[in-house]
Parts: C-alpha cells; sequence; structure tokens
C-alpha cells in the first residue's frame, strides 16, 4: 500500500471518528432532554440500543446539498487583451528553507491505539477478575434455572448471562428481593446489553458522549429490575429501605 493511500485511510478513519462523536452528542443530548425522565423502561432501553447503532450509522451517509450561488462575486470576463502586455510575471522561485511537516494523523492515531488497548486490557482483566470470583465461590441452584453463586468477598451482587453473585451476609440474610432483582436482569438479557455498550465505548473511548450512554443505558436496567421485583408488590417501603441500605450501609 502506497504512503498516499495509507494517510488517505487514516484521514477517512479520522473523520468517521469524529462524526461519531458529533452524532452520539446531539443523540444523547435528545434523549436526555425529551426521554431519560419518562418511565417506559422497555421503551427506553430499546431507545438507547437504537441510539449505538444509530451513531455508527449516521456518519457513514452522505448528505449533498445543493449549491447557493447568493453571495458568489460576479466573475468579471476580459475582452480587451491589450490590457494584458504590459502584464509582466515573475516566475522565479524564493528560495526558502524546507519544512518538515509535523505527523498529526499518526500521532492521533497512536493516541486513539493507545486508548483503544489500554480500555481493552481493562476490560478483559474485569471479565477475569469476574469469572474467578464466581468460579470460587459457593454454587446455589435456582429453581428458576439461573445459577447463585455466594461469594466471601465484600462485592456488591450482581449477575452475568444465567449467573447471580451475591455476597454471603446477603445469603444469610435471606434478601429474596436482592436474588429477584438480579433474577430480573438475566430474564431480561441486560448482560448482553452491556457487552455491546461495552464495546462501543471501547472502541470511542475519547468520547465522553459514549460513556454517557453507558451510565443511561445501566439506569434503565436498574429501573426496569427494580420494576419486575414491585410489580407483585403492595409494599413498596420495604424495598425502598432495602435499596438505601445497600446504597449507604
Amino acid at each position: 500500500m502506497s504512503n498516499n493511500n495509507y494517510q488517505k485511510d487514516m484521514e477517512t478513519l479520522l473523520f468517521y471518528l469524529l462524526r461519531i462523536s458529533i452524532s452520539a452528542a446531539v443523540i444523547y443530548g435528545c434523549y436526555k432532554i425529551f426521554i431519560s425522565k419518562t418511565t417506559f423502561y422497555k421503551a427506553n432501553r430499546t431507545i438507547l440500543l437504537g441510539v449505538f447503532a444509530l451513531t455508527l450509522i449516521l456518519p457513514m451517509l452522505s448528505i449533498s446539498l445543493p449549491e447557493i450561488n447568493w453571495f458568489r462575486q460576479p466573475e468579471t470576463e476580459i475582452t480587451d487583451l491589450s490590457l494584458l502586455e504590459n502584464v509582466t510575471v515573475d516566475n522565479t522561485i524564493p528560495a526558502t528553507a524546507p519544512s518538515k511537516p509535523i505527523p498529526w494523523q499518526n500521532i492521533l492515531m497512536i493516541a486513539y491505539l493507545t486508548g483503544f488497548i489500554f480500555c481493552l486490557l481493562r476490560y478483559a482483566a474485569g471479565m477475569i477478575r469476574m469469572m474467578h470470583i464466581i468460579r470460587s465461590s459457593e454454587k446455589v441452584q435456582l429453581p428458576e434455572g439461573n445459577t447463585l453463586f455466594v461469594t466471601g468477598r465484600d462485592i456488591a451482587p450482581f449477575s452475568w448471562m444465567k449467573f447471580i453473585v451475591i455476597p454471603e451476609k446477603d445469603f444469610r440474610d435471606e434478601n429474596t428481593d436482592i436474588i429477584r432483582h438480579e433474577q430480573a436482569h438475566v430474564a431480561h438479557r441486560h448482560s448482553i446489553d452491556l457487552m455491546m455498550a461495552d464495546m462501543y465505548c471501547i472502541a470511542f473511548w475519547f468520547n465522553p458522549f459514549a460513556w454517557l450512554l453507558l451510565c443511561e443505558l445501566r439506569d434503565v436496567h436498574e429501573y426496569q429490575a427494580d420494576a419486575a421485583v414491585v410489580e407483585n408488590r403492595s409494599d413498596y417501603r420495604e424495598y425502598q429501605l432495602l435499596l438505601i441500605r445497600h446504597c449507604v450501609g
């Protein structure tokens, strides 16, 4: 591949990343203003997943705008060639020292790849740590078909795919609402959403709106799981106090 083609491809990639950042900023702002406060959690989840996909598709579309000639200066045509007889053209080129251009494209690409590799390694380390916690925990089979893992570590309860992990103290206290909350995450397949959103944030780690969209998706997941827990309950206060105890200790 020639150097010109390489520079052109790199420039195209950098502009594509810039367009994605702009698209994510605009769409996130619209979501935050018009949709985020609504309680239609299932619809909000679908919209957020569509936002991730839309920010990838929109920058690929090219929109051709009509040319506007309102402010263009009229071109003057010289008809009298005698006016050009006394015009002299100096073809001498002034001697200047050659300046070496700064390879901004290479610098930006190296910075992007460095952040990408760092985020990818960080995500992989988190996955390895999570699998280690699951493997070292006591296994309990739930009637609903999910697998519950009870760990002695002081961590917050979480779920991944069909696995539910809770600390031993919560299992001793028989906090069934916590288990129901995590079962709701499993039933709605929230882990798949987070995997795709995490890959999006790794690829566009430099874009703060990518991380804001991930936070919005996590919030919708929590609201959806809470709604599933209190759906058949008449006493909301007990569950609210349970959430407060886990937040503030």
